[in-house]
């Protein structure tokens, strides 16, 4: 990896209904390149509320990002880099408010540097029916992400 500057990081998830009827709130965090950033789009409360629908969520942090506390979760402040993708975990985690857990589908992470992009995922079906996984009290506490060669 390169000793290029990290520009943006977008994240994008893809949750399942809630097998409890109930929407799941807390925090989720993405650990990456040495730092753990809050993934949040709502200002209304301080824990994320997800749709106990599913569906997707996209987090854009850094550059045209797309998340509260921007200043906080900036990949540019303190500046992080690519060669600290290999360095150290690259993570999600989740910290529910409640005993709900959030039920992941996919995730795909894109760090763009100043020359390239970055692709790192988790979960990416590879059967026809695809995987989940259950974040929460008692369920998996962070999944990990692979990286991912891009095309």
């Amino acid at each position: 990896m390169s000793s290029e500057a990290i520009r943006k990081i977008t994240v994008t998830f893809s949750f399942a209904v809630s097998p409890t009827g109930s929407n799941p709130k807390g925090f989720l965090r993405l650990g990456m390149a040495g730092r753990e950033f809050t993934l949040r789009n709502t200002a209304t409360t301080e824990q994320q509320e997800f749709e106990k629908t599913g569906g997707t969520y996209t987090f854009v942090l850094g550059e045209d990002h797309g998340i509260q506390d921007p200043v906080l979760n900036d990949p540019r402040s303190p500046q992080t880099y690519v060669r600290s993708l290999d360095l150290f975990p690259n993570y999600i985690r989740f910290e529910p408010a409640s005993g709900d857990p959030l039920v992941v589908e996919s995730v795909r992470a894109v760090v763009s540097g100043t020359s390239y992009d970055y692709s790192f995922s988790a979960l990416a079906s590879t059967s026809p029916i695809g995987s989940q996984i259950r974040m929460g009290r008692g369920q998996v506490g962070v999944l990990h992400l692979s990286q991912q060669q891009v095309p």
